[in-house]
């Protein structure tokens, strides 16, 4: 979720601050013995990334130095903490988004919010034949990604196929002897031989991500179908659209989703990129 600084309260900041689990991390910001303002933190699985969590202030208090001030105790915590990169998700209109920039935050991307107020899908109309994502398809879905997403977005989000599997989030975590479930379902879909769509269900958060090759609109009016179709009736359904999908609005508007919000995506890289050194073979003349 984004992070949002409307109106929070003391009693706000304390449940957020000790609901937070192993690998996650606050930082406070008091005035004698009231506190202001709360950034928050989680680590992603088996991934040297944090993504910020809360980003408050009490009404009073805010100002671009105190969020500058909490982001970069965030960056320097991170940098403690062996992590390479922290993401941070805003509202596009957010004021905290100059704040960011001046602790080195850089937008990289803007994400579409789009809601559809209720599952109004037409009996009978069934989309494409999609089969679910196994573990072999990370190789597919990695040139899926490198050939839909700008060099702009893949050096932030990653170039390799080792940065982005820790970007990516399928695989299924083990805590202790316990395998935690996955928190999505992945499904693919299959043209002329390649992966042309990659459809992401987040059941719990009725939610839709799909990544496509430049497919026919009715391709991706159908994706989107089957992803409602797994959701199933119930709460407004959410589907994110970044600023490069530029086929993917009119195809969800179309459908009767309506655009909610815009969010600015962020990222502070904390390690830079070292190429890989190859050993070359030397030419040596008999002499």
């Amino acid at each position: 979720p984004y992070c949002r600084q409307a109106k929070p309260s003391v009693a706000g900041f304390l449940r957020h601050s000790f609901a937070l689990e192993a690998g996650d991390a606050a930082w406070a910001q008091f005035s004698g013995r009231q506190l202001l303002a709360l950034a928050a933190v989680g680590g992603r699985y088996e991934a040297d990334i944090w993504d910020v969590l809360a980003l408050r202030a009490l009404p009073d208090a805010e100002s671009e130095e105190l969020y500058q001030s909490l982001l970069e105790r965030v960056a320097a915590g991170a940098g403690k903490s062996a992590v390479c990169r922290v993401f941070l998700r805003l509202r596009q209109e957010s004021p905290v988004i100059v704040a960011a920039k001046r602790a080195r935050y850089v937008q990289y991307a803007i994400e579409g919010v789009y809601r559809l107020p209720s599952r109004d899908v037409s009996a009978g109309r069934t989309g494409p034949a999609l089969r679910p994502r196994q573990p072999g398809d990370a190789q597919f879905l990695f040139h899926l990604y490198s050939s839909t997403v700008p060099v702009q977005v893949r050096e932030v989000e990653g170039m390799t196929l080792e940065e982005w599997r820790t970007t990516d989030g399928w695989e299924a975590k083990t805590v202790g002897w316990t395998v935690v479930p996955r928190c999505r379902r992945d499904f693919i879909l299959e043209s002329e031989g390649e992966t042309a769509a990659w459809l992401q269900v987040y059941a719990d958060a009725r939610t839709l991500v799909l990544i496509a090759r430049s497919i026919p609109n009715e391709q991706l009016v159908g994706v989107v179908r089957c992803g409602l179709e797994m959701l199933g009736p119930g709460e407004p359904i959410t589907t994110l659209a970044r600023n490069y999908q530029g086929a993917l609005p009119p195809v969800l508007e179309g459908m009767g989703f309506h655009k909610e919000e815009e969010n600015a995506l962020l990222a502070r890289g904390l390690a830079v990129r070292v190429p890989k050194q190859k050993l070359m073979p030397a030419r040596i003349s008999a002499g």
